[in-house]
Formats: C-alpha cells, sequence, structure tokens
C-alpha cells in the first residue's frame, strides 16, 4: 500500500501529486498579490487632505518662527514703522475722515493707542479754547520744502481752522523714512490768523520746533516731540495773560517824554538833597536842617509822582521804577532822617557851673584891689 504524500498543505493523495518548488512559489505570490486591496476613493481624499494639512501646519509655524522675535523685542511705548503699502503717500491726495473728531492721523503706526488717546484729549482741549489742530504721520523721503508744501495744503484742503475762513489752524507733520531714520523730521504748518496766542507768536513756536520737538524725533521720541508741541500752545492758551494792545500814537510820544522826565527826576533827587540846603541855609552839610530837608522830600515826592503818572500812561518801565525809588526815597528815608535831626536838637546842651563865694578867684581879685 503506497504511502500518502505530504506537502505544506497538508496530506495529498495520489491523484494530486505535489506541485514543484517554483510552482508552489508563484501561487504564494499571486495568493499575497489578491490579498492587497486597492485604496478607496474615499480613503485617497483622506490621504490628501492629511498631507495639504500638514503642509499649511508647517507654513505657519515658520511664520511665527519668524514673527515671534521680533514681536518679543519690540519696545511697548514704541511701535515699530509701518512700511506696508497703506503706510505710503498714495499717488492721490488723503482724504480726511468724515468723523471730524479724529485729530490724530498715524498712518505710520510709529505711536501706540494709549499715545493716540492721550494726544487726543490734549487736541479737543485745544479745540475748547478755539484752536484747531491736527497730527499727521507719513512715510517719505521727501526734502524739507516739499514736506512743509504737504503741510500746507493738509491745512488747506482739510480745513483745519476752527470756523470756516478763520485760517488759523495748526497741523503738526511727522515725516519718517525708514530708509535714513536721521532725516525724520516734524514740520508745523499754521493759518495767517493762527498767532499770536496770547503771547506765543509765530517766532517762538519756530525756535520751540527748531530746540526741542525737531532733536527729539531725530532721537525717536515722536510722542514726546507731538506732546510737548501741543502743550505748549495749550499752556499759552489757557494759562499765559493776553498779549497787551499796542501803544498809540500819543502814548508813542509820551514815552519818549517820560524817559526824559524820569531821569531828571533821578539828577534832581541826587542834588536836591544838597542844593535845596545851600540855598535856604547858605551852607552845605551832610545834615541839612529840618525845614530844608521838609522842604526837599516834598518837592521830589511831588515830582515823583507826576513822573509815575505819565510813566503808567505811556507804559514806560523805565519811567515808572525810577518814579517809585524816589517816591519811596522822599517818602520814607527823608522823613526818618528829619526824626532822627529833630530828636538830636531837642537835647538839652550840658549846663556851666556859675561862681560862688566860695571861688578862689574873686577873692583872690579883690585882696590885690
Amino acid at each position: 500500500m503506497p504511502e500518502p504524500e505530504y506537502n505544506h498543505g497538508g496530506i495529498k493523495d495520489a491523484a494530486n501529486p505535489v506541485l514543484p518548488d517554483h510552482s508552489r512559489g508563484a501561487d504564494s505570490g499571486r495568493s499575497l498579490a489578491m490579498q492587497k486591496k486597492p485604496a478607496t476613493p474615499t480613503e485617497e481624499s483622506r490621504l490628501r487632505w492629511h498631507r495639504s494639512a500638514q503642509t499649511v501646519s508647517l507654513i505657519v509655524l515658520m511664520f511665527c518662527g519668524l514673527l515671534l522675535p521680533g514681536q518679543l523685542l519690540r519696545a511697548p511705548d514704541r511701535p515699530t514703522v509701518n512700511t506696508e503699502s497703506s503706510a505710503l503717500q498714495a499717488p492721490d491726495f488723503p482724504i480726511r475722515d468724515e468723523d471730524r473728531g479724529i485729530r490724530v492721523y498715524d498712518v505710520v503706526d510709529i505711536l501706540t493707542a494709549g499715545q493716540e488717546a492721550s494726544l487726543e484729549r490734549e487736541l479737543a482741549r485745544l479745540r475748547g479754547l478755539g484752536i484747531e489742530a491736527l497730527i499727521y504721520t507719513r512715510i517719505s523721503d521727501d526734502s524739507t520744502a516739499a514736506s512743509q508744501e504737504f503741510a500746507d495744503r493738509l491745512r488747506s484742503e482739510w480745513s483745519v481752522q476752527s470756523v470756516d475762513g478763520a485760517d488759523n489752524g495748526i497741523v503738526y507733520l511727522i515725516t519718517v523714512n525708514p530708509a535714513a531714520p536721521e532725516t525724520n523730521s516734524i514740520l508745523i504748518s499754521t493759518g495767517a490768523n493762527t498767532f499770536p496766542i496770547r503771547q506765543l507768536d509765530h517766532a517762538t513756536m519756530q525756535n520751540l520746533l527748531d530746540g526741542e520737538m525737531s532733536p527729539q524725533v531725530e532721537e525717536g521720541e515722536f510722542n514726546q516731540a507731538l506732546l510737548f508741541g501741543v502743550r505748549r500752545v495749550l499752556n499759552h492758551a489757557d494759562y499765559t495773560p493776553p498779549e497787551p494792545a499796542g501803544l498809540s500814537p500819543w502814548q508813542d510820544n509820551l514815552r519818549f517824554g517820560s524817559n526824559i522826565l524820569a531821569a531828571s527826576l533821578l539828577q534832581l533827587a541826587a542834588i536836591g538833597y544838597f542844593l535845596v540846603p545851600a540855598l535856604r541855609d547858605r551852607q552845605l552839610s551832610l545834615l541839612p536842617s529840618v525845614a530844608s530837608l521838609s522842604i526837599y522830600a516834598v518837592m521830589t515826592g511831588a515830582l515823583a509822582i507826576v513822573t509815575g503818572i505819565v510813566a503808567i500812561a505811556s507804559r514806560n518801565a523805565f519811567g515808572s521804577l525810577a518814579a517809585l525809588g524816589v517816591v519811596i526815597w522822599a517818602g520814607c528815608v527823608v522823613p526818618i532822617l528829619i526824626g532822627f535831626l529833630t530828636r538830636r536838637r531837642d537835647q538839652p546842651e550840658p549846663t556851666r557851673l556859675e561862681h560862688t563865694a566860695l571861688d578862689p578867684a574873686p577873692m583872690i581879685g579883690q585882696s590885690n584891689g
């Protein structure tokens, strides 16, 4: 009886002989291939979505890695300059916002939100005092003359003034040049009727611009420069007394006469102290008589009062000060001197001893006689 044949699949009979080794390898390969199922459309879309998500995540991570260091190094009170196209000067002239309550236009983003709010409050206070002012920042490489022309045009076309036709507004323009920060500048455009603001005139404001505001802009302190310029105008408008009116023609002529009168008064006060006693008492003395000093004090004081009235009417400081000094001299110092002399002369002189009977001189004389 023949023994059954064995193969890798189990017991085989004689009717089913064992396949050769190469046939078995081919069959096993075909079976593995038949076991791998093709991917469905749902699985393919899921794989594509997964790859897209990975790509987007990688891009976001790279962007955050580039942006985060700059955000960490940025100072909270000094924002970076906005160099995007929206900050650049447009080919057409900018149009003012319909909300006229906005007076700070920081196009370059050189101010923080808190700094803008503080400047808005200061400009609102100026508006309450009848002075309309506006702040504008821009990026440009224009020359000083071109920037001044832009500021003047901005003030005119945006109607920066208290009322229509007043022409009394102020525009603070900061021009930033990222390529050359040393050329950053600040300019002021004022109307024909802006100055004087109390005792602040155009020349004084220009000195403040050149000496205080421009150096701060060169150092990058844009907020400090603007605050200084706005608050200086605010202080003059709110706390400084108004500029006095100009002199009339008769005051101008009287001023010259009060100068001559004041100079004569000072000379008379010095010479008259010796001249009056010399004419009256026929003697020169450092301590004249009481009567001579009284006449001198009355004459000098009366002339000082007249000089003071003329000086005040002509608004002459020299004449007013001279008259005040002579009045103090004649009305206070000379009376004290008169009182001293009166007290001295009222004191009794020392008495002389009279000759008595005990005096030996007469006795000697009588004996000789």
